[in-house]
């Protein structure tokens, strides 16, 4: 299995009308026959666009994926999702809103503004480390307590899918 975004697979014969996170199966490296849509931009701070980040985490209450979202501004933010540890094609919750987003100014200011971009996680201990690029320019790590992450997601942000 892998996560993917085609560019091009947008239009009514995707379903959908931006550029979204795909699951990918298949038996071969570079064999994947059965692609399904998996998140597609939902909010204003995903608005033209999402993608997936680090590979999902494996906890207790499902796969922890960690993805981006551009709006309309050009602004790149994270967002965090959970799957079925099962069938991970079931998304069993996701953030309205962002879990991480451009405040200081070395995430406002550098080769591209207003960017953080999540390319790798980990856990320690309870705590989600996640580490991204910040405005293209510096490298970065925000921390939380796993528990309260995956509460928030599934109490608070609830989505059928």
């Amino acid at each position: 299995m892998f996560l993917h975004r085609p560019a091009s697979w947008v239009g009514s014969k995707f379903g959908v009308n931006r550029p979204s996170i795909w699951l990918g199966e298949g038996n071969a490296l570079t064999n994947y026959e059965k692609h399904t849509l998996l998140l597609k931009p939902e909010q204003e701070w995903e608005a033209l666009k999402i993608g997936a980040g680090p590979p999902p985490l494996k906890t207790k209450d499902g796969w922890l994926l960690i993805y981006h979202g551009k709006d309309t501004q050009a602004v790149y933010r994270a967002g965090a999702a959970l799957l079925d540890l099962k069938d991970p094609t079931k998304v069993l919750g996701r953030t309205k809103k962002p879990i991480l987003e451009p405040l200081e100014a070395y995430e406002k200011n550098g080769d591209v503004n207003n960017v953080v971009f999540p390319t790798g996680a980990c856990t320690m201990d309870g705590t989600l480390f996640v580490y991204y690029g910040a405005a293209d320019k510096v490298c970065c790590l925000a921390t939380i307590n796993l528990e309260s992450l995956l509460d928030y997601i599934l109490n608070d942000n609830q989505t059928n899918g």
